[in-house]
């Protein structure tokens, strides 16, 4: 693998990633005042709560077969996180890819994951510096933000399970830029995008 770039950065909301999809206004501003929600992923569990862990992991870097037919209905997704009490909020990927660009991402948010982990095992759990974290792929070509939000503060193992739950949901259901809400039990502490700067050759 390439060379790879992690680096906090300064929190400015509105500016912050403008190349990413931007997170649709109609997602609520609390999931929760309409009852429990629950997860798009394992419908018997209430998004917060935690999750079973599940059979193709990062950890495991086992793989499902790609999907054919759409796995999750279109609309609002609330994916959680293997093992966790994260989850991510985001709206279904319209055309979603499952060739290069999916192998691609799939690749680039594995590579982000464990370098979170390297993180996390090199200096422990913590809030991520600054409230920010950009990363581009080696290529240059996708670029990936995880930001607190909410008045919240974003940690390493929070941002970890918010990228394990967008790379299984992405193997599952093919790729795509989107921009997302990551949250941690009952409330919302960060945001995600990930977007591509330029189609791939």
């Amino acid at each position: 693998m390439g060379a790879f770039r992690l680096a906090p950065i300064a929190l400015v909301q509105s500016a912050t990633f403008g190349l990413a999809v931007p997170i649709s206004a109609d997602f609520p501003l609390s999931l929760f005042a309409r009852g429990q929600p629950t997860c798009s992923n394992a419908p018997n569990i209430v998004a917060g709560t935690v999750a079973p862990t599940y059979a193709a992991s990062l950890e495991s870097r086992s793989l499902l077969p790609a999907a054919v037919e759409p796995r999750f209905p279109p609309g609002q997704i609330i994916f959680c996180a293997s093992g966790s009490v994260t989850f991510n909020v985001f709206q279904s990927i319209a055309n979603p890819d499952f060739g290069e660009l999916q192998s691609a991402m799939l690749d680039f948010l594995d590579l982000v994951y464990h370098t979170i982990l390297d993180q996390i095992e090199g200096a422990g759990d913590g809030v991520i510096p600054h409230g920010a974290m950009f990363a581009q792929s080696p290529t240059g070509l996708l670029h990936l933000y995880l930001g607190n939000a909410n008045n919240h503060q974003l940690t390493w193992g929070v941002a970890g399970a918010a990228i394990q739950a967008m790379w299984t949901y992405m193997q599952q259901a093919g790729a795509g830029t989107l921009g997302w809400q990551i949250w941690d039990g009952m409330n919302q502490v960060g945001m995600g995008g990930l977007s591509m700067v330029q189609p791939l050759p």
